[in-house]
């Protein structure tokens, strides 16, 4: 495998091999929006695919539909210090990967093991952008309720069958959403996550490096870890 890459922002990219065995047919999901979808651009605009957002935070939202006019028109807005993590070139980013607008897809709810409403905690800051479906990873208590459907639904509401890559980042809910990906043997060639939970505490960076050896590696191997941002690629 040849050395990876950094697609996107230091904040927002994913290590992967350059020469991606990925092409405009592939099917990409990108859980977790945010202020920075440098990875989906950059990986859309290397491969062809089309990638599915999945995020119902609000700013999230309207940061995708700014993204997709600003690749429209190759006009940035002004810029704001949160948006990619704070780098004053993430437009430029954006416009140096230009893709079609419409090879973004917004779908305005998460990702659980389940199909219902639930409360979507807000940030600490609010600054911040990230809200979380999982109440102790915020010690706000304020909240606001959001859809959210498991993967198995999406791909069938989507009229999937496989998914090649895709990239969860969801503030501490990402154990929940693997468990029940590999429970359905959902195996995507390429599985990029930012293991929030790994950063809360000792134990929960116990917890985390535990699944990953006996769950995650049984059907992957690791890429590249970057602080908790761990790129696989399945065996």
């Amino acid at each position: 495998m040849n050395n990876p890459v950094k697609f996107g922002t230091n904040y927002g990219g994913f290590y992967l091999p350059y020469s991606l065995e990925l092409d405009s047919e592939c099917v990409f999901y990108s859980v977790g929006a945010g202020e920075d979808i440098s990875f989906d651009v950059c990986m859309t605009h290397h491969t062809g695919m089309t990638a599915h957002i999945f995020d119902p935070t609000p700013r999230a939202i309207k940061h995708v539909r700014d993204v997709q006019q600003v690749l429209s028109t190759l006009e940035p807005p002004d810029y704001k210090s949160q948006i990619g993590g704070g780098n004053p070139d993430y437009w430029t980013i954006i416009i140096n990967n230009k893709i079609d607008p419409n090879k973004l897809v917004l779908h305005e709810y998460g990702l659980y093991d389940k199909d219902e409403t639930m409360m979507f905690y807000l940030p600490d800051v609010e600054a911040w952008v990230s809200h979380s479906l999982m109440e102790n990873m915020r010690v706000n208590k304020k909240y606001i309720d959001v859809p959210v459907k498991c993967l198995t639904t999406i791909m069938n509401d989507l009229g999937h069958e496989k998914i090649d890559i895709i990239k969860i980042d969801i503030e501490g809910a990402e154990l929940v959403v693997l468990k029940d990906m590999l429970d359905h043997n959902i195996i995507p060639t390429y599985l990029c996550v930012d293991f929030d939970l790994a950063r809360k505490s000792k134990q929960d960076t116990q917890t985390c490096t535990d699944f990953i050896r006996n769950n995650i590696t049984k059907h992957y191997n690791i890429i590249h870890d970057d602080n908790w941002d761990i790129s696989f690629i399945k065996k």
